[in-house]
């Protein structure tokens, strides 16, 4: 099932390429202060945004790459349900209309992650995997 909305902000960790639907997208910060918390895995600290403690999260945790990003990159904030969350990533690419790309379905049995990836989308040349922001914070 599509995201069944317009536009979608595409970003890079590492040499992948990885999509979230703008209406998720509070904004896109580059000075992130981040407090400690207690060793949970796939968080790494706490962010001040705005007033509001905001959990930052690892993503490349989440989706199983490899390394650590650099400190100086941009965040993505997003709001999922109430919460506002957090994530680095290593570039910020475009933001773009979802209609105008060519869309893939997953297949199912390859995901290990299942409904985190609902599209797989080619953009410029390359390959960008849709992220059901919802589902990313479950």
């Amino acid at each position: 099932m599509p995201f069944n909305k317009d536009l979608i902000l595409i970003f890079s960790l590492d040499e992948y390429r990885f999509a979230i639907d703008v209406t998720s997208l509070v904004e896109v910060t580059d000075s992130l202060e981040i407090s400690a918390l207690d060793s949970f895995t796939g968080y790494v600290g706490n962010i001040d945004f705005h007033g509001k403690k905001t959990t930052l999260i690892d993503l490349r945790e989440k989706l199983f790459i490899k390394g650590r990003g650099e400190k100086d990159t941009p965040a993505l904030v997003v709001k999922v349900n109430f919460d506002y969350y957090a994530f680095q990533v290593d570039f910020v690419d475009s933001i773009v209309e979802e209609k105008s790309m060519k869309q893939f379905e997953f297949p199912q049995f390859i995901l290990k992650t299942k409904g985190l990836f609902p599209h797989l989308y080619e953009w410029n040349g390359k390959y960008v995997a849709g992220i059901d922001t919802n589902m990313l914070f479950k």
